[in-house]
């Protein structure tokens, strides 16, 4: 009997629904198992009780922005490798001063092009240090 594969478990935390129904689906779509959150603070809570491979969320979040979202992430030894992407939209564009010590590989922009999320997702995945999931193969592009 072959034991069954595990694909990544991704985190989306977004407080726009279309945009979690979106990725969701898409993700889920192409083997990914995902969890999702409208707030940074259910996020956090998700990250601690269920630890994820990764997360993708917003930028600008109410209560609890990205950057800080990732810095709480990090201070716990349990959590600090899990990589952290950043949805982007106009705001970002406006204040680029504010964001600037964010890596450009790090921001996915509204609207996505699909294929930059994927190789985003990947990229990171393939960067983290302990990993016991399975990359799935692209098995649908949008």
């Amino acid at each position: 009997m072959t034991p069954k594969e595990i694909y990544p478990l991704i985190l989306i935390a977004d407080n726009n629904h279309e945009v979690i129904k979106t990725l969701s689906s898409f993700l889920s779509e192409n083997k990914f198992r995902v969890l999702t959150a409208i707030t940074s603070k259910q996020a956090l809570g998700l990250v601690f009780n269920k630890k994820p491979d990764l997360v993708i969320i917003d930028l600008i979040m109410p209560e609890i922005d990205g950057p800080a979202f990732k810095d709480l992430v990090a201070v716990n030894p349990e959590t600090i490798d899990i990589p952290v992407l950043f949805i982007a939209n106009g705001a970002y564009q406006m204040e680029p001063a504010k964001w600037r010590h964010i890596p450009e590989d790090n921001i996915i922009s509204k609207p996505f092009e699909i294929n930059e999320l994927l190789s985003k997702i990947y990229s990171k995945l393939k960067q983290k240090k302990h990993t016991k999931t399975k990359l799935p193969k692209i098995i649908k592009e949008q």
